[in-house]
């Protein structure tokens, strides 16, 4: 068999050091040569997903858009809270999704914090009227040091873990403005919590007029109508717990 392969590939008669030379030749070149297989698989099964998202998109009625980010989504995305990082990636964009308070876009995205690249792989991104004031806060998966913290002490080290000791379990709750705390404790009310805490893996930024809704994956063309449902429900209880926390200060 030896005899074979050396004959096959000409290496009779070679030195050893002329066959390792070989050998690490041509290992180079089948890596290149995969990697640029595996790169044109993704290129083929990007584009058909976004073909597929396009048919589903129109077919609910509304805009989508491959690779043109609008200024105006640019700027919603700057002005939101997932407006961070250097170098941001928008795609398969979504438009013209109405709620009963809001307008919202859903898109793949991505972007880069520092020298990390930070995942939200698809997003909706609801924008109420100028007179919608949130507080600034976030919902995330819990990170492995608050899992960890979680296991050895029982406790996350959350910011609002006294406040939603089950939700903690789940999720990491921060809120940016100390004077804003009893406000977004007050805006997570039991309908809030009890539907955050149902889902899996999802992440909330809401700040001013803005909530984004993500989750850490691509959606399916055929989730997409299930996708918008669950964000819409969520956004929409946090606007409902705002009016009435306006409407108690009033």
């Amino acid at each position: 068999m030896k005899e074979i392969i050396f004959n096959l590939f000409g290496l009779t008669g070679k030195s050893t050091g002329e066959i390792i030379a070989y050998s690490v030749v041509a290992f180079h070149v089948t890596l290149f040569v995969i990697i640029i297989l595996l790169s044109i698989r993704s290129f083929f099964k990007r584009r058909s997903r976004s073909k597929a998202l396009r048919k589903t998109a129109e077919d609910l009625g509304f805009t989508f858009a491959a690779n043109k980010c609008d200024p105006v989504l640019k700027y919603d995305i700057e002005e939101s809270g997932l407006g961070f990082g250097h170098s941001r990636k928008i795609k398969n964009i979504i438009k013209d999704i109405r709620m009963k308070d809001a307008e919202m876009s859903v898109f793949d995205y991505k972007n880069i914090v520092g020298d990390k690249t930070r995942f939200f792989l698809t997003c909706a991104l609801a924008k109420f009227d100028v007179y919608t004031d949130f507080p600034e806060f976030n919902i995330t998966p819990l990170s492995f040091t608050g899992k960890l913290n979680y296991m050895l002490f029982g406790a996350t080290g959350g910011d609002l873990e006294e406040d939603f000791p089950e939700l903690s379990k789940k999720y990491d709750i921060y809120c940016f403005e100390e004077e804003e705390i009893d406000d977004v404790v007050r805006l997570i009310d039991p309908s809030v919590e009890a539907d955050i805490e149902a889902k899996k893996n999802i992440s909330i930024f809401v700040y001013g007029r803005y909530v984004a809704y993500c989750i850490n994956e691509y959606i399916k063309p055929e989730d997409l109508p299930a996708f918008i449902s669950d964000a819409q429900n969520t956004i929409q209880l946090l606007y409902y717990s705002l009016k009435n926390l306006k409407n108690q200060k009033h």
